[in-house]
């Protein structure tokens, strides 16, 4: 076939491709094959009265309910929970664990124990970040076991106002009301402030994790680190931050909320409380402990 058949079966046949949507790494803006840029998140111009009462997501939902959402119609990625910065922020709080370490080995003698055990720990430097960044959800999980511990004297109230035909019942009504929404409140804004803090880290983990891999040697060998490792890292552990992150600050309120819960149980009812608390701590709780460890044990099995 001649140049010139070539040339016009091309012409003849068009090809449409379409384009990836184009990412401004300046700015992080991700624009269409029309150069549209991505609406802006509506979580970082929102008012506290929006983000009160979750009314900030209503548009996008709202034009989800008139027609189709496309890939174009997500807002724009939030500066902190981008890859690139959340990457930054990861290994800055690993580098600063290692100079911490460092600085304490410093100050050692060179024979003592200490320095065999003495090591850089990721999982307490994210637990200290953790507390520092979010240190907004302890008064609100505060009033939450609060609210809870009154609901439940408060329903006692109730109930008890209908025994004796008392016009109280409209007063621990209300009460019991109040607490709900505070505990209602209470659940939504903490789950929000704690999943995105999870999924931040998670994000900033995934994404040290593909920069390490980019530096590791391709050709093999000894020292070489299995893919199907590396894959179980960014889609099966990683994932445990998320709901670490979550449940994490019960650790603090839970004892806390036990021992109240202790302390007026035994004033209202008697010693007789006591056995049956007692019987829950030192039966039921080790036995949770002893199952999560279990699992625990098993889990890294599988995953090495």
């Amino acid at each position: 076939m001649s140049p010139q058949g070539l040339t016009s079966e091309k012409n003849s046949t068009e090809v449409k491709i379409e384009r990836e949507p184009i990412v401004d790494a300046t700015h992080g803006d991700s624009l269409n094959a029309g150069g549209n840029v991505r609406p802006q998140n509506s979580f970082e111009t929102a008012s506290f009265f929006s983000k009160l009462f979750f009314m900030w997501p209503h548009q996008l939902m709202k034009e989800g309910m008139l027609r189709t959402l496309t890939e174009i119609d997500l807002p724009n990625v939030m500066e902190t929970e981008a890859s690139v910065t959340n990457r930054n922020y990861f290994e800055k709080l690993w580098q600063d664990e290692v100079h911490r370490v460092e600085e304490l080995r410093k100050n050692l003698p060179p024979n003592s124990k200490k320095l065999k055990t003495l090591r850089p720990s990721l999982h307490w430097a994210l637990a200290k970040d953790f507390f520092k960044t979010t240190w907004v959800i302890q008064p609100l999980m505060f009033a939450n076991c609060t609210a809870r511990i009154v609901m439940s004297l408060a329903l006692g109230y109730l109930i008890e106002s209908f025994e004796k035909m008392s016009n109280d019942g409209y007063i621990w009504a209300g009460v019991l009301i109040f607490c709900n929404l505070i505990v209602l409140f209470e659940h939504h804004h903490v789950f929000l402030i704690t999943w995105r803090k999870g999924m931040q880290i998670r994000i900033g983990a995934v994404a040290s994790i593909f920069a390490k891999t980019l530096r590791l040697n391709s050709i093999g060998g000894s020292d070489a680190v299995p893919s199907g490792k590396i894959m179980n890292l960014v889609s099966n552990d990683v994932e445990r931050f998320i709901p670490t992150a979550l449940f994490i600050s019960y650790l603090i309120w839970a004892p806390l909320s036990a021992i109240a819960i202790l302390i007026i149980g035994m004033y209202l009812i008697g010693p007789a409380f006591a056995c049956g608390f007692g019987l829950l701590i030192f039966v039921t709780t080790p036995m949770q402990f002893y199952l999560s460890r279990r699992f625990a044990i098993l889990r890294s099995r599988v995953a090495t």
